[in-house]
């Protein structure tokens, strides 16, 4: 999937175990995607575009002052979230291990909740 940061295209990357471990590397956790957007957008648009985060950071920044915003990145992770297997296997396992350490009449009432398969709404 494409997306234009200040007027350039680029191709998004999947949330793949290789995308993952290298925002590990860059200190960004699969919680930052949504809990610390801007973490996450500058780490992602620096693998995307192939830059330093520096560079990624200004370009991010010039992008939101002439107009744009930080969302037009944390769409598009948010969208390969969606469509990645790893990244939807990681989330299943991240609940079971959660539910398998919750109390019997947690694990009940658990049971009752869907479960979002998306993780943005």
């Amino acid at each position: 999937m494409k997306f234009t940061i200040n007027g350039k295209s680029y191709d998004s990357l999947p949330l793949s175990f290789g995308t993952i471990r290298d925002l590990d590397k860059m200190n960004v956790s699969l919680a930052d995607i949504l809990m610390k957007p801007f973490v996450a957008s500058s780490a992602y648009f620096a693998l995307c575009a192939g830059v330093l985060q520096k560079v990624a950071d200004d370009e991010i920044e010039q992008h939101i002052i002439n107009g744009g915003s930080i969302n037009d990145i944390t769409e598009v992770m948010i969208k390969e979230a969606n469509e990645s297997g790893f990244f939807q296997a990681m989330i299943k396992d991240a609940e079971k291990a959660i539910t398998a350490s919750l109390p019997a009449k947690k694990k009940a009432k658990k049971a009752n909740t869907t479960t979002s398969e998306n993780i943005s709404e």
